[in-house]
């Protein structure tokens, strides 16, 4: 006859000389719990001490009457103590079980297909569960138990609203002789991090790797822009702090020699990062829609032949050329980019190619586009932040192509439909409120860790920032990388000349004035420039307004070919200049 867990002997129950046994309660037990039925030896040996007391005591009051009473009256003493102790004791647990075992048994019992009454044999429950940060709950289950996603879920939510355990850590053992689930609690995360927590692991780390917190025990929360997740969504409700994120993010980028380009269509979302060297920084439609078009769309003639190559062409051009000849990939700059407000953004953008005659798809958003599918194998990473990351914010014709290159997400307390589209299968943690906790989503799981705040007052965050990103390696831009500041841009000019053209204000508005003249826009034979260099220093307002310019002047290549660029000379475009600021 067995004595296995949910089942009752039907007679009497099974007696073992060494090891103890259950049987059904009786009538007359407090509990409906099983009773346990004692080892042979353990009965034995209490049968033994009783009469061997019993001996002493008879004895002593025969030969010692006063000893014995005043020995009889301690140690009866002494025992009524302890009795009250283990009384006291056993109410704690038969309140610990009424309050907790019994309901997570009743709301376990249906998934595991066990019974309730005989909790006991199959649900440990430590009554110190609240105050020992080290307990664990063991739940004992059967032998086909498979451990399926809904039933985990359900479990786990169990033990949630039984202990008050928030998101518990599970460890299934289902391979042993007894299986079972073993739960422990999930210690929260600090409450606060500074910059000068995570300071010693930026310098540490690989200049790919950004560090975004610490999870439970101060361990790092991380991700490396070069293997895993080379683009990064983050998906937060306005005053979430996506903006944080993304600053955090970019400094850490510019301090291990990146190149930041930030597309805000708030316009001061980044201000730290206004007019640093080694940032783009584009705001309007019409801007973001040139910084792409720089980095990832390829302007062609009419037989379509490259007139134009992107920055990702030509990193991609030089790849294929460095493996032709067995060469090393040349160490170009990072160049991460910082999206903001991605789904009013991708809004406006469509607007604006609408409004400006075009038609299709925006060629903004087919560049970001390229930038997620071709991005990372040459140093081009992007940060993308939404209010709800959704498939029609993320890419150009509103499939989930774009959505799946984001590799890794970010996110604070989302809403359960929103958790359905960037949870990638796991079960949603509970909702904290904490001010900087976050949930860091990849396919591996889900992890609660504590963002850094660099500092609680917006101007001195801002200015930690951007010490940050000047105190490590300052990268220099692409010459025709546009939105870079560039300080007094000093417009290329032919020696012996009197004035140059200073950029100042808007992107149409020339100042002449004289001074020494000097190129500081870009090199070439004969003090030639090519065109994408001169609208790099704000000459012209794109490419295709700078070749109507050389057309109509009549302007002939001084060098260069159709593949590289052609260089055109300086003397040329400064007449030009100068007749059009005399008008």
């Amino acid at each position: 006859m067995s004595n296995a867990p949910g089942r009752f002997p039907v007679k009497a129950p099974e007696w073992s000389m060494w090891f103890d046994t259950y049987a059904p309660p009786t009538p007359w037990s407090l509990s409906r719990q099983p009773r346990r039925v004692r080892a042979g030896w353990k009965k034995v040996l209490a049968t033994g001490a009783a009469v061997a007391v019993a001996g002493v005591t008879g004895w002593g009051l025969l030969t010692h009457l006063l000893a014995t009473e005043r020995g009889t009256a301690l140690v009866l003493g002494a025992a009524a103590g302890i009795q009250l102790i283990r009384g006291f004791l056993w109410w704690e647990r038969f309140e610990h079980d009424r309050t907790v075992v019994r309901p997570l048994a009743s709301r376990t019992a249906g998934v595991l297909d066990q019974a309730v009454g005989d909790r006991r044999t199959w649900l440990k429950v430590p009554w110190d569960y609240r105050i020992n940060p080290d307990a664990t709950i063991r739940i004992d289950v059967p032998a086909d138990f498979t451990a399926a996603e809904r039933d985990m879920e359900d479990i786990t939510r169990a033990v949630t609203v039984s202990t008050g355990w928030v998101a518990p850590q599970v460890e299934p053992l289902l391979k042993s002789r007894k299986p079972r689930l073993v739960y422990s609690q999930n210690k929260p995360p600090p409450l606060a991090v500074s910059l000068a927590d995570i300071k010693p692991r930026i310098e540490a780390a690989k200049p790919s790797v950004v560090v975004l917190g610490y999870a439970a025990g101060f361990e790092p929360v991380e991700f490396d822009l070069d293997s895993e997740t080379p683009h990064v969504g983050i998906s937060i409700k306005t005053g979430g702090g996506k903006t944080e994120v993304l600053k955090n993010v970019g400094a850490q980028s510019l301090y291990h020699g990146a190149i930041v380009m930030i597309l805000d269509y708030k316009l001061t979302s980044h201000m730290w990062a206004d007019m640093l060297p080694n940032v783009s920084y584009a705001r309007t439609p019409q801007e973001i829609q040139r910084a792409l078009m720089w980095l990832a769309w390829d302007e062609y003639d009419d037989d379509g032949n490259i007139i134009r190559s992107s920055e990702l062409t030509r990193r991609k051009q030089a790849v294929l050329a460095a493996k032709r000849e067995g060469k090393p990939v040349p160490p170009w700059p990072r160049i991460v980019i910082l999206a903001e407000e991605r789904n009013a953004t991708s809004r406006a953008i469509r607007r604006y190619h609408k409004r400006t005659g075009g038609k299709g798809t925006a060629p903004a958003l087919e560049a970001m586009d390229e930038t997620g599918e071709t991005g990372r194998f040459i140093g081009v990473n992007a940060m993308h932040a939404f209010q709800r990351m959704s498939a029609k914010a993320s890419g150009s014709d509103g499939s989930r192509d774009a959505i799946e290159n984001i590799c890794g997400t970010v996110a604070k307390d989302p809403d359960e439909q929103t958790w359905k589209l960037i949870g990638r299968g796991h079960t949603q943690p509970p909702k904290s409120g904490h001010k900087g906790r976050y949930q860091w989503i990849t396919d591996a799981g889900v992890t609660d860790f504590q963002g850094v705040l660099y500092h609680k007052d917006v101007d001195e965050s801002d200015r930690i920032a951007r010490e940050l990103a000047m105190s490590g390696t300052v990268a220099s831009p692409p010459a025709d990388m546009p939105f870079v500041y560039r300080g007094p841009l000093l417009v290329p000019a032919g020696m012996g000349q009197l004035g140059v053209v200073r950029q100042e204000g808007s992107e149409q508005a020339f100042d002449l004035r004289p001074e020494t003249p000097s190129l500081a826009t870009g090199e070439g034979p004969a003090r030639a420039v090519k065109l994408a260099e001169a609208v790099a220093g704000g000459l012209f307002v794109s490419i295709a307004a700078a070749r109507k310019v050389a057309q109509r002047q009549g302007w002939e290549p001084v060098g260069g070919d159709r593949y590289t660029g052609f260089t055109y000379s300086v003397q040329d475009i400064y007449a030009y200049l100068r007749t059009k600021g005399n008008r």
